[in-house]
């Protein structure tokens, strides 16, 4: 519905002015805030717009930060054409730094590889194989000792892979469950490549072997020379040789003495009962897997007895026999799979190992993947690319010129969004110096952008000879590159800066007396001093800190006094301060001593992409812009709203001030009619 303050009941019901007063409030309230509005509505509009320039700005300063971002960097000129006449065994890709023309011939002999490890095979990769016990599993990766705790009923394949696999980021070891068949289950234990990553398992879940014991008996004693023989199985037979004084306890010792020579076999001797039990060399010796060995029965053991002549006779009973029980057995021989290696190659002749076959160190510019041993040498190719060169310089050139257009289109002092705006005038116009200037890394030749052929025309637009920019890329690439780079990479605002000396000396100690001084040398003719008592080697940092030495600034750090120059420059030396003290004796150890250097320099695409970063930073020139647009902005939302409450106010009173007229009138033409009537009722009121 309506606001009471809207409906002007005294005309409704036909009475009072009969004028629109509503109208009439609308009109004279307008009217009053018309010059305030039309201000802030002004404002706002001119802001706005302001804004979306700043956003084009914005947009295009990026685009052209992204075009000198391609040469702004030593490693960006690597324009190359790099090719490898076999790249089954050695292909190739552009890497860091800038690859030199020329040939390169390589021999691969070996590929680095990784080292993998197996478990035995399993019927399930869930179940527990520690009969409920918990158990650790360690290895040791490039001399480092790493453990993973399997709980009581999960000493599983499942349950290591994921125990190995949550440490892998520290050890580099990865492992994986890999079904092999039905119902069996191996984990593969894989390390990164090169010699050094080779994986030892310190502590294993290992396998436990059929064993039998047997109780041998003899007659009497065995006739010296005379044998006796024990086929363990259709692989392994053990022969002694008696003494005329030989008995069945003598025997025993023969056969446990062979232990050390009897491969596969761990033969004991208790009081008689021999025991031979099956270890992890069986495996091997054998040729059997974990499994065999393991389940094997010693159901085969017979006994040879002695030759005749009167040779007692041995016989033997079997006391007990246990099967095995399998682990992991990652540490068999059998169970290791690969083993880690470097690769190893030859680069022009010479004999160079790696830990990776992804090589990135030994043509600059280069990276070399080995693929393949070859007994062939793979030549490599690398030819500079000329026109790569030619065609991004170009395109920054266009950057530029598309720059430079939308900034005339932004300031253009008739209908520009950013019209006459000092910003983006002194923007255009560091970027034009920057281009007529010469480089901060120039060359003999190449030191401004018109020996490269690139010039401003009468418009103001960038144009490029092709001719002399082909012939400047012929004869003096390395020029242009520094030119454009400085000839580094990675530049920052703070390298390029030349930086002051710096000495920072650790004090000793305080002073423990108030009539006690320290002084310190810093150079010739400047000198520090404090008297006084200070209770630490801080608090004294602290009240040096506070003097002044003529072209030095002092700061406390702790127990540290830093000392900085305020000349910067490779010109000026590294300190050679000294201390002394009365009272309290006071030293100082120096942690760092620098003497002051030169700033690197960035080249043109250098120069002009910190530029351009910097206005384009966090809290940088546009960002302040953009806070002083959206602060005008906040302004005019803030006037708008004390406006509004002023017509607000406006439209009360006029209200009022009509509504108190129209009763007023309708009072009159109440008295009016009144009046009228009593006229009519007069005597001799002749209506004729």
């Amino acid at each position: 519905g309506k606001d009471i303050m809207e409906i002007d009941f005294l005309n409704s019901l036909q009475v009072g002015s009969k004028m629109d007063t509503k109208k009439l409030v609308s009109d004279l309230v307008s009217a009053e805030i018309y010059p305030k509005q039309s201000s802030i509505d002004k404002v706002k509009k001119e802001t706005e717009t302001q804004i979306s320039g700043l956003g084009t700005l914005k947009s295009s300063m990026q685009t052209l930060l992204s075009n000198f971002q391609n040469l702004d960097d030593n490693r960006e000129f690597n324009f190359s054409i790099i090719s490898s006449n076999n790249s089954n065994v050695v292909s190739v890709e552009t890497g860091s730094g800038v690859a030199t023309t020329g040939n390169h011939s390589i021999a691969v002999s070996a590929l680095a590889q990784s080292e993998i490890l197996a478990t035995n095979t399993f019927s399930s990769s869930s179940a527990d194989q520690n009969n409920g016990s918990a158990t650790d599993f360690v290895f040791t990766v490039n001399g480092t000792q790493h453990t993973v705790s399997l709980s009581a009923g999960a000493a599983s394949l499942d349950k290591l892979a994921e125990g190995i696999n949550e440490i892998k980021s520290t050890t580099g070891v990865t492992a994986q469950v890999i079904s092999t068949g039905t119902d069996q289950y191996r984990l593969l234990l894989e390390g990164t490549s090169g010699s050094t990553n080779d994986i030892t398992i310190d502590t294993d879940l290992s396998s436990t072997y059929a064993s039998t014991a047997v109780t041998l008996t003899a007659d009497s004693g065995i006739a010296n020379g005379e044998t006796v023989a024990i086929a363990l199985d259709a692989n392994t037979t053990i022969t002694v040789t008696g003494s005329s004084t030989s008995n069945a306890s003598d025997l025993a010792a023969l056969f446990t003495a062979k232990s050390a020579t009897t491969t596969g076999w761990d033969i004991t001797n208790e009081a008689g009962v021999v025991t031979f039990t099956k270890n992890s060399d069986y495996v091997t010796a054998n040729s059997v897997d974990a499994q065999t060995a393991v389940a094997m029965a010693n159901s085969a053991i017979t006994l040879g007895n002695p030759p005749g002549g009167g040779a007692s006779t041995v016989t033997m009973s079997a006391s007990h026999s246990e099967a095995g029980n399998l682990g992991f057995d990652l540490n068999l021989s059998s169970n290791q799979l690969r083993v880690a290696q470097d690769a190893s190659f030859t680069v022009n002749g010479l004999a160079v190992t790696r830990n990776t076959n992804k090589v990135t160190d030994i043509i600059s510019g280069v990276t070399l993947n080995l693929n393949a041993t070859s007994d062939t040498a793979t030549n490599i190719n690398i030819n500079r690319d000329l026109d790569l060169a030619k065609t991004t310089i170009k395109s920054t050139v266009d950057a530029v010129n598309l720059f430079s257009s939308t900034l005339k289109t932004l300031s253009n002092s008739v209908d520009g969004d950013l019209a006459n705006d000092s910003t983006v005038i002194q923007i255009k116009n560091k970027i034009k110096q920057l281009f007529y200037s010469e480089s901060s890394k120039p060359g003999t030749t190449i030191k401004t952008m018109t020996d490269l052929g690139i010039s401003y025309d009468k418009f103001g637009t960038l144009l490029v000879d092709d001719s002399k920019l082909d012939s400047a890329m012929v004869d003096h690439f390395d020029e242009i590159k520094d030119f454009f780079s400085g000839g580094t990479d990675d530049h920052s605002s703070y390298d390029s800066e030349d930086k002051p000396l710096l000495s920072a000396l650790t004090l000793s100690s305080g002073l423990n007396n108030s009539n006690d001084t320290a002084t310190i040398t810093i150079a010739s003719g400047v000198t520090i001093s404090v008297t006084g008592a200070y209770a630490s080697a801080a608090d004294l940092a602290t009240a040096f800190a506070t003097q002044t030495a003529t072209g030095y600034t002092l700061t406390a750090a702790g127990d540290e006094l830093i000392i900085k120059s305020t000349a910067t420059g490779a010109s000026v030396s590294a300190l050679s301060p000294s201390i002394s003290s009365t009272g309290t004796s006071v030293s100082f150890s120096s942690t760092e001593n620098n003497a002051g250097s030169d700033g690197l320099t960035r080249g043109l695409a250098g120069d002009i992409t910190i530029l351009l970063g910097d206005y384009l930073a966090y809290n940088g020139t546009l960002d302040f812009m953009q806070s002083q647009f959206d602060g005008f902005i906040e302004q005019t939302e803030l006037d708008q709203s004390e406006l509004d409450e002023r017509k607000t106010s406006i439209e009360d009173r006029y209200t009022k001030q009509f509504t108190a007229m129209n009763k007023i009138m309708a009072e009159m033409n109440a008295l009016k009619e009144y009046l009228d009537q009593q006229l009519e009722n007069l005597p001799n009121n002749n209506k004729d």
